[in-house]
C-alpha cells in the first residue's frame, strides 16, 4: 500500500506554545526531536446529525509526513490534495466517533465565523477526509483535525 509521501514511522507526542513537535521523524537523521509550527482553533464537526468539538490544527502539508498514518487509511493523492487545500486528516477517535472513513465527507463549524450587520454567523464548512492517524496528542480529550495552515487561518476567519 503506498502512503503517498505519509510516514508510519513519525510520532507528534506534544502540543505546547504553538508548536507540534514530533519525535522520531524519519526526515530527522540523527532521531532528535523537531517542531512544527501549528495554529490552533475550536469547532464543532458533525456528520449526519452526530457532532463533536474537535481541536483544528493548522499545518504545514511538509509536515504531515511526521503524523503516524494507519494503516490503510489513506485515499488518493492524500499529499497532493492537503498540500492544496483540498481536504484534511483527522485522528482516529474522531473517525471512530464519527464513525467516519477516508473519503468521507466532515462538516466543520466555526461558531464565531463571519461579522455581519446582524451580528455573528457561525460558517461552516465541509471536507474530505484524505487520512486517519493513530495516537498523536494525549491532551486531545476528543477529535483532532489536521488542515493546511492558511486554510486553518481562513477558516477562523484571522485572515480577515
Amino acid at each position: 500500500m503506498e502512503l503517498d509521501n505519509f510516514h508510519a514511522a513519525g510520532r507528534a507526542v506534544l502540543l505546547a506554545f504553538g508548536l507540534l513537535c514530533f519525535f522520531s521523524n524519519p526526515y530527522d537523521a540523527e532521531g532528535q526531536e523537531t517542531a512544527a509550527p501549528v495554529v490552533e482553533r475550536e469547532a464543532l464537526a458533525f456528520v449526519k446529525g452526530a457532532n463533536v468539538g474537535v481541536l483544528i490544527l493548522g499545518i504545514e502539508a511538509e509536515h504531515l509526513s511526521g503524523l503516524k498514518v494507519l494503516s490503510g487509511s489513506v485515499a488518493g493523492n492524500a499529499s497532493l490534495e492537503f498540500a492544496n487545500g483540498q481536504g484534511v486528516v483527522i485522528n482516529a477517535k474522531l473517525a471512530q466517533q464519527l464513525s467516519l472513513r477516508t473519503g468521507d465527507i466532515v462538516a466543520l463549524l466555526n461558531p464565531v465565523g463571519d461579522v455581519t450587520p446582524m451580528g455573528n454567523v457561525p460558517r461552516i464548512t465541509r471536507y474530505r477526509v484524505l487520512a486517519i492517524v493513530g495516537e498523536e496528542i494525549p491532551p486531545a480529550a476528543n477529535g483532532v483535525v489536521y488542515m493546511r495552515r492558511a486554510e486553518a487561518e481562513k477558516f477562523s476567519g484571522a485572515d480577515q
